[in-house]
């Protein structure tokens, strides 16, 4: 049974435990075991304590030894974007007809005195509809599949010395704000270009890993090595390998502040021409950031820097990148303003590059046919984001709406301009 039978059946066998216990969840009472459905008075508000309360935990706390928290999860995010720019001489419009982001599923189980977690998390829809393809729902592929063992609820003798767990499996890697936030949190509807540049994925999905990570009192560390393999399930290790260490701190103390963290990331790739690699093209980078809350106010920020590594010499060489992203609640909890500016630049002509979504779709053959604008690639990108967040249950049920302005020069000679006009559905569960 090769590696994507066996996560088809793992799927399905994951999806039946957690739709069986659904079934019988209100067996028992909440003082442990199997989890009943808040109580509350009918209505829109009731329906928000549900999604808000874990509504897919269907089993918490009991007697049992080896199980204490069994929990079913989702996730839907849905982006209608239309695009007015200038590229090649050329105005175009481009509507991407709406798509279905994300549409993930899984289950995470806490075992053996929450020493042990596992967690599988499955890709439902692969939609392909705005670049000219077609929208599949279906299992699409495993989106994140790991383990962490806390090694420090299991011996005793670790206790003054921090909290110590282990992991492997498939995960996102921290390395940049936007990246640590995506994709319940993300006060706007996608990542930013220089952000979603430090995503590092596989084949579509996490990479493949092992890593430590060690927390005490305010700090936390994690060391991490990554499978360059681009396996669409499990990956193996015959490819090249990347190493991440990030470092933060719980900083309010510092800020004097409501809530505040800062946070450092530095990332080595180490192949050779024929491994595979995962995304992004770089050798190397470091990445800092900042997130601090002061009453309505919360403003984040991101500087990043790096060497592209590419065969290609007007891509190669040094980048670099900055993201500053205030908000301010309006309506506590309900009605959020963000406004984000990000700037990146290069040392070569192609060093940086637009996202995907959606001015680079919007060059596809398929759409517009604008081959300039679907590389999308040049030496200085600025981008300015504005917009409004309504927040129907929280962070759990939100509307998003917003503009986005872009300007990316080569040479100082215009790759493209333009406008992108976002709506998004956040939910998850």
């Amino acid at each position: 049974m090769n590696a994507r039978q066996f996560s088809v059946r793992a799927a399905v066998i994951i999806s039946a435990l957690a739709w069986t216990a659904a079934g019988w969840a209100s067996a028992q009472d909440a003082k442990g075991g199997l989890v009943e459905p808040p109580a509350g008075k009918s209505g829109s508000g009731n329906w928000c304590e549900w999604l808000e309360t874990n509504p897919g935990t269907l089993y918490k706390g009991g007697n049992n030894d080896w199980l204490q928290e069994l929990r079913f999860f989702g996730l839907l995010h849905v982006n209608y974007a239309w695009v007015n720019g200038k590229s090649a001489n050329r105005s175009f419009s481009y509507d991407n007809d709406g798509e279905i982001r994300r549409l993930w599923a899984g289950l995470e189980a806490k075992m053996f005195g929450n020493a042990l977690t596992l967690h599988e998390e499955i890709r439902l829809a692969d939609d392909k509809t705005p670049s000219g393809g077609q929208r599949r729902i279906d299992y699409i592929d495993t989106w994140a599949s790991w383990a962490e063992w806390e090694v420090s609820r299991t011996f005793p003798v670790l206790d003054g010395c921090g909290s110590w767990t282990i992991g492997y499996g498939k995960n996102v890697v921290p390395l940049a704000e936007e990246v640590v936030n995506s994709s319940k949190f993300l006060s706007v509807p996608e990542r930013s270009a220089i952000s979603n540049r430090l995503y590092l994925l596989s084949d579509a999905v996490t990479p493949t890993g092992a890593w430590l990570r060690w927390k005490n009192g305010l700090w936390t560390a994690t060391v991490g090595v990554y499978s360059t393999d681009t396996a669409p399930e499990m990956g193996n290790w015959s490819d090249g390998t990347d190493y991440v260490v990030e470092v933060e701190r719980d900083s309010k103390d510092w800020f004097r502040t409501d809530a505040a963290t800062l946070a450092m990331a530095f990332y080595y790739d180490d192949t050779v021409r024929g491994d595979d690699r995962l995304t992004g093209a770089m050798n190397w980078v470091a990445s800092a950031w900042m997130i601090v809350k002061e009453g309505p106010w919360t403003f984040r920020a991101n500087a990043i820097y790096g060497e592209a590594d590419d065969r290609n010499p007007l891509r190669d060489g040094p980048f670099w990148g900055l993201v500053l992203t205030p908000s301010y609640m309006i309506v506590p909890d309900k009605l959020e303003a963000v406004l984000r500016y990000q700037y990146q630049g290069s040392e070569n002509p192609q060093g940086v590059f637009l996202y995907s979504r959606y001015a680079k779709t919007a060059g596809l053959p398929a759409n517009e046919n604008i081959p300039l604008l679907a590389s999308g690639r040049g030496d200085e990108h600025h981008s300015v984001y504005a917009g409004l967040n309504w927040l129907i249950c929280k962070q759990n049920l939100k509307l998003m709406a917003g503009v986005e302005w872009e300007s990316l020069q080569s040479k100082s000679k215009d790759v493209y301009q333009g406008f992108t006009f976002w709506t998004g559905l956040r939910t998850y569960f």
